[in-house]
């Protein structure tokens, strides 16, 4: 796996997953690495890389942007100084910026296809120009999980990551034994570590590395390293059950909790008195957010989301969760915005024209709520229409887009 007195290209090589292969690439005896960023080295790095020379390599840190000419050549030229033979390529260069698909702009996409995709190209480009290919063992691109599984919110860095992975087949095709590996989230390194996703346990390290070095053992193609447990999946995002894609991994008939109600949440609600129907909405868009963020039983109705680890991504599957069960769109920004269940409960009864205080309106009438019926943003059961400011306000301030209306059966 590791040629000894040969040389190692490491992208994204100076910090997180990389310098932890680039450690192991040295332990297992490499002459050289040369590891690459955009940035340089970061802060306190001078000890981890003091501990990859102490073990025996030649380390060499060539700072510049894959994505722009010149950079990958100098990464190449730097592996193969004084004729030492470049044995292997570990691509993990990569970006986040995770964005709605309806939300994500150019800029943000080239900010995460750039060092992935054009910068994993010029690489490639690079060491044939160079006459290198020939001297390769193996060429690792370190791909996501995301675009194994999908992953909510990361519409550009699953894109990315899909090209890497055909990119590495045509690389196979064109003489570059190329594998691509769909890692899930690393503990504790790496640029993943805040994702949470019901049914994804992180990767220790450890474990990690070993699985690169079987997979290196192995013919090139695609594999995925995901420790993945697909009921706990399912339980948190019903349509899993539906996929042809996870069929095989689930037991049977998902688990019970895959469909919170047996009956649809919105034909539960009718006939319920305003105060039991705003409780059962409380209910089960607490139950989401239980199933999404992986907590015990119902969060407190006051604590905020954020404080029960609730981020971005976890923050659009409970919008997506709660639309689907409701018809009602709550801005997923301002579920990080120290939004509590509470504030959710009161709003989506809000559009939903359920008031804990007074009747809900009659289906057929749509009227304009008299004057301090509704503090901003919030809508009550006496009027048949949502007619609050555009921007959508919580009582602990939090703003957003008005949730749009939908009737309360």
């Amino acid at each position: 796996m590791v040629r000894p007195g040969a040389a190692y290209l490491v992208t994204g090589g100076y910090r997180g997953v990389g310098l932890r292969i680039a450690r192991w690439l040295a332990e297992r005896g490499a002459a050289r690495l040369v590891l690459t960023g955009r940035n340089g080295p970061p802060q306190g790095s001078e000890v981890d890389l003091a501990e990859l020379r102490a073990l025996g390599a030649d380390v060499r840190v060539v700072r510049g942007d894959l994505a722009v000419p010149g950079a990958a050549e100098s990464a190449v030229a730097a592996a193969r100084d004084g004729g030492t033979r470049l044995a292997g390529v570990v691509h993990g260069a990569g970006v986040r910026a995770d964005h709605l698909v309806a939300d994500a702009g150019p800029a943000d996409l080239s900010a995460v296809w750039g060092p992935k995709a054009r910068g994993g190209w010029l690489l490639d480009v690079a060491v044939r120009a160079a006459g290198a290919v020939g001297e390769l063992d193996w060429w690792a691109s370190l791909s996501s999980a995301a675009a194994l599984l999908g992953s909510p919110g990361q519409v550009g860095y699953a894109g990315a990551n899909a090209w890497l992975d055909a990119f590495a087949a045509w690389q196979r095709a064109n003489g570059v034994p190329a594998l691509s590996i769909h890692y899930g989230p690393w503990a504790r390194v790496g640029g993943a570590t805040d994702v949470r996703l019901p049914g994804l346990r992180a990767i220790e390290p450890d474990d990690g590395v070993a699985a690169l070095e079987e997979l290196l053992g192995r013919e090139p193609g695609a594999a995925g390293v995901v420790p993945f447990d697909a009921s706990a999946a399912a339980t948190a995002f019903p349509e899993v059950a539906r996929l042809p894609f996870f069929a095989a991994l689930l037991p049977g008939k998902p688990v019970a909790a895959a469909e919170p109600v047996a009956v649809p949440i919105r034909e539960r609600l009718r006939g319920l008195a305003p105060r039991q129907a705003t409780r059962l909405v409380g209910d089960q868009i607490g139950a989401r957010i239980a199933a999404v963020l992986g907590v015990g039983g119902l969060p407190d109705r006051g604590t905020p989301l954020v404080e029960l680890g609730l981020d971005s991504l976890a923050a659009i599957r409970i919008k997506n969760l709660v639309e689907a069960d409701f018809g009602v769109a709550i801005p997923a920004a301002v579920l990080v915005r120290g939004v509590t269940l509470g504030d959710l409960e009161q709003s989506v009864a809000a559009a939903l024209e359920i008031c804990a205080d007074g009747p809900a309106a009659p289906a057929n009438r749509t009227r304009t709520c008299p004057p301090g019926t509704r503090p901003s943003g919030w809508c009550c059961g006496r009027c048949g229409t949502w007619s609050g400011p555009s921007t959508w306000a919580s009582p602990t301030g939090s703003t957003g887009s008005a949730p749009r209306r939908r009737r309360w059966p």
